[in-house]
């Protein structure tokens, strides 16, 4: 498997997200970007389907991070649904392919969770110490001029709702689903991405996504978490 190892010290998912931000970025995250054709949809993250994990087709890296251990990837059938199952046990890793894609084309983003196992107890999930989540979607973005903006849409544990923003030390996360009595059922998502490339950049056009990635950690709290996700979707401006 194409890995990328960084170290951090500590383990705050906080130290993850800046790196991402400020680590240069390497030259296979650049390659072999998926495009669009003339549908109406371009399928970004194709987890309904069975392809290699080791080694990744061109175009995707995982991200994995020298204080913690990877999540566990398998493809797998959950409750009728073909999906990329990630497991985590005190660690988190991205799992995320290129893109270059226009938002002003292709601003809604669909997809499904399953959340099988999630945090329970005392995380505050408003803290970098509690800032784990069993599954999120990483974004990076660009202006037309190439100035990067990065973001999560995330599963939240207990505090947050559909639509709500959770930031931490500047970092954007943008709730899509969560909550304990949501756990144990397929969640039907959707996000504008045109609205939060907006929201993170000040621009109402020009943005661009150059990369998305699968996400999934509990190396904050060191607890475990399962989660399901399948094809996530890009469509096209009606």
């Amino acid at each position: 498997m194409e890995t990328v190892r960084w170290a951090m010290g500590g383990a705050a998912v906080i130290a993850v997200a800046a790196a991402v931000v400020l680590w240069p970025r390497p030259a296979e995250d650049r390659r072999d970007p998926i495009v669009a054709g003339d549908g109406q949809e371009v399928v970004l993250l194709p987890f309904s389907s069975d392809f290699s994990l080791d080694p990744l087709p061109p175009g995707w890296t995982h991200r994995t991070f020298w204080t913690s251990p990877p999540m566990d990837l398998s493809f797998v059938t959950m409750a009728g649904r073909p999906a990329l199952r990630c497991a985590t046990t005190g660690g988190g890793s991205i799992l995320s392919r290129a893109v270059n894609l226009s938002l002003d084309e292709f601003p809604q983003l669909t997809w499904t969770w399953y959340v099988e196992r999630g945090l329970t107890g005392e995380v505050d999930e408003t803290t970098e110490a509690g800032d784990d989540h069993p599954v999120r979607l990483f974004l990076r973005m660009a202006d037309a001029d190439g100035t990067p903006h990065v973001a999560e849409i995330i599963w939240s544990n207990a505090r947050y709702a559909p639509g709500d923003y959770k930031v931490i030390g500047g970092f954007q996360h943008l709730v899509a689903d969560g909550l304990a009595e949501h756990v144990g059922q397929w969640r039907e998502e959707q996000a504008d991405l045109g609205a939060l490339y907006s929201h993170l950049s000040g621009h109402m056009a020009g943005g661009r996504l150059t990369s998305i990635g699968l996400f999934c950690d509990t190396d904050n709290t060191g607890a475990s978490s399962i989660a399901y996700t399948t094809d996530v979707v890009a469509h096209r401006r009606p």
